[in-house]
């Protein structure tokens, strides 16, 4: 469109701005718009295009905000529209700001961060439920530290959040409970901090936490021996597996091997206690009866217990080398007894023994 034909339509738009402005808020929107998508798909930058922005955003600034609510809705979904303008509409009043905060692909991340930090908690709120909002701008959103703007982010699968705002998320969920649940239902919660919410998280989400940490093994089983308190780390995920369990108790489901081998990895050599209810719930089996069968030195009972759960020979020796006697030489004949008694029977064969061996104990 040539510069005439621009100059002509903002003199219009001028003309139609009387002194009873609310007779004209549709139109003046509407004249308003179509200036600012002609503006946006102008084939060329000039020194005259840069002016006329800038006029047209000194004429927004002076309109009534119905005004700029009607151009704010009408610029919102079209990717047409000036940049410069539509950053004039971002930085507003947040009722003309939402919409364009909310849905304008003209903004690019700088100014999504700049009308974060400069914003109200509201301009921050509509940035936060954004289609897509890229890391940078889940920071600065989450600058202020603001509860609200921390569950929006959260609720927002199109957000993406790095490892350091979900450090400030999770310290911020430590005294805000309600933000417990969809912190750790994020798919992209970092091990690391699942892993420490489990210390601290309320009833309910110790489930969703054990299968953020649970997607690499070896990994958490790094973290959990590394940490200043494995122990009680390794009881939180204890907890979590029971609670798991209880939930699925009528199907049979149990601790799998891989579960298995964490907790008792992680579990120091004088927390025997600990091994054997992990055990114990490994085997579908009452503590009591992997007590008496490891205490009463009958690694045959033992054996037939760990058969009928149909576990794998190497997983079998690893629990015999954590629940055998304490002496490596005790152990040793221990463990040499309970393989060989393993391997003697079938799983259905053990199956019904197991039966008999809960009987006498």
């Amino acid at each position: 469109m040539t510069s005439e034909r621009l100059m002509h339509q903002l003199r219009e738009i001028l003309s139609s701005i009387s002194s009873d402005r609310s007779q004209t808020n549709v139109g003046v929107a509407a004249a308003l718009a179509k200036l600012i998508l002609e503006l946006g798909v102008s084939d060329k930058v000039s020194r005259f295009s840069i002016l006329l922005i800038e006029l047209v955003k000194a004429i927004i600034r002076e309109v009534e905000k119905p005004v700029r609510k009607m151009l704010a809705e009408e610029l919102a979904s079209d990717s047409r529209a000036s940049r410069g303008i539509v950053r004039a509409l971002a930085e507003d009043d947040i009722d003309v700001a939402w919409p364009i905060l909310l849905r304008s692909r003209s903004l690019e991340d700088t100014d999504l961060i700049e009308v974060a930090i400069k914003g109200s908690i509201r301009h921050r709120l509509a940035i936060a439920q954004r289609e897509l909002v890229e890391e940078v701008v889940s920071a600065a959103v989450m600058a202020f530290g603001e509860p609200e703007v921390a569950k929006s982010l959260l609720a927002n699968s199109g957000a993406r959040i790095s490892e350091r705002t979900f450090v400030r998320i999770a310290e911020l969920a430590k005294e805000w409970g309600d933000m417990q649940p969809p912190l750790a239902a994020r798919p992209d919660l970092p091990a690391a901090i699942a892993l420490e919410m489990l210390e601290w998280a309320i009833d309910g989400v110790h489930e969703k936490l054990y299968a953020a940490v649970g997607g690499d093994k070896a990994k958490l089983r790094r973290i959990v021996l590394s940490a200043l308190d494995g122990e009680k780390l390794a009881g939180k995920l204890l907890d979590a597996l029971r609670e798991r369990l209880d939930e699925t108790a009528a199907s049979g489901a149990r601790i799998s091997e891989e579960d298995l081998v964490l907790i008792l990895g992680a579990l120091p050599d004088e927390r025997r206690d600990l091994k054997e209810v992990a055990v114990s719930e490994f085997l579908s089996e009452p503590l009591k009866i992997v007590r008496a069968t490891v205490r009463s030195n009958t690694p045959e009972q033992f054996a037939v217990l760990c058969r009928a759960a149909d576990i794998s020979k190497r997983m079998f020796e690893s629990i015999c080398d954590q629940l055998g006697p304490a002496s490596l030489f005790e152990r040793s004949g221990w463990l040499l007894e309970a393989t060989k008694a393993f391997q003697s029977m079938s799983v259905s064969q053990a199956q019904m023994a197991s039966a008999s061996v809960a009987r006498k104990l």
